[in-house]
């Protein structure tokens, strides 16, 4: 940046201008117009190193984040929680959690810093990745023990751990604890929930699961959960693939009445449930209701993705043919 006149630019404008660098990815522009605040004897406070801190992380600069993370106290500036926060984040993203530890301890021991929600969040995050279950939720206690109450995304990244991994009733619990806690789950949390146990084969506690949503969407002080296609489609396709297809139309039919259009996988679930236990007609029904509700477009793109639909397609398609015969 090129001063002439008697007028420098102050602090605020630096900081202005090279937190725009940094979102904007021209990193090597943000540390010259460092280089020249410090020729022009204005240091550059812990605000600016945040942007730059976060801005080669954006960038996947990790190692040049943490080294000039570590040099920062040469400027005599200090770490604040956000600094910390954004490198803990980034080395957790990356399975580097001995470093994101490290860097955790160092911020609970520095005077007046203690590790906020993000900065836990992330870290139990990095943990869970790595499948280190204990060290997740020792951090989990932690915030407890803190009187730091986790938020949404904490619970969550637990959650979609514990059922990645198949530790469906594990999951199930955290939610409960969730709720109980007045921390309000979405509607995906609910769809994986129900997936996990349609995994396993337990339908009746996918249907409990499902049932719930419903409960809370019906009630007059309902909680917000409201159940998407995925909720509806889930467990038509759970229940079909262990043969209970007259309880998949009970879903099949609610979606409807609740405004929700069935989609592809939906149909395609139910049609080969029909099909597997010969109930053609409904079968060509469900079929022909392809093209009444504009999903035919749709279907011979996703036919060649989705060898079950395209094997249930072609069975009533071949019934059709038959029929015209």
């Amino acid at each position: 940046m090129e001063i002439k006149g008697s007028h420098k630019p102050g602090p605020v404008i630096y900081s202005t201008v090279i937190d725009g660098l940094c979102k904007n990815n021209e990193l090597d522009k943000a540390f010259k117009l460092v280089k020249d605040m410090i020729h022009n004897n204005a240091l550059p406070d812990v605000v600016i190193c945040n942007s730059l801190i976060h801005g080669l992380c954006n960038a996947g600069m990790l190692e040049e984040a943490v080294s000039f993370f570590a040099e920062i106290k040469n400027l005599g500036i200090s770490p604040n929680v956000v600094t910390f926060g954004t490198v803990v984040d980034a080395l957790s993203k990356e399975g580097r959690m001995a470093e994101a530890l490290g860097l955790f301890e160092l911020m609970s021991q520095s005077e007046g810093l203690q590790p906020d929600t993000r900065t836990y969040n992330s870290s139990i995050y990095g943990y869970c990745h790595l499948r280190a279950w204990k060290e997740a939720l020792k951090l989990f206690d932690e915030m407890w023990g803190r009187k730091m109450s986790p938020n949404s995304a904490t619970f969550s990244i637990i959650f979609i751990a514990l059922c990645k991994e198949g530790m469906v009733n594990k999951a199930h619990y955290l939610l409960e604890v969730m709720i109980q806690n007045g921390v309000e789950p979405d509607v995906s949390m609910y769809n994986r929930l129900m997936d996990g146990y349609c995994l396993q084969g337990k339908m009746e506690e996918a249907v409990k699961a499902f049932d719930s949503v419903q409960e809370d969407w019906m009630t007059p002080i309902g909680k917000g959960v409201i159940p998407d296609a995925v909720t509806y489609s889930t467990l038509i396709q759970g229940l079909c693939k262990v043969g209970r297809v007259t309880d998949a139309e009970v879903p099949f039919n609610k979606m409807q009445i609740y405004g929700q259009i069935p989609d592809l996988f939906a149909y395609g679930a139910l049609i080969g449930g029909l099909c597997y236990n010969k109930h053609f007609n409904e079968a060509m029904t469900l079929f022909h209701e392809l093209e009444t509700n504009g999903l035919m477009v749709d279907l011979h793109g996703r036919l060649q993705n989705h060898p079950m639909l395209a094997r249930e397609y072609g069975r009533v398609r071949g019934l059709e043919l038959a029929n015209l015969l």
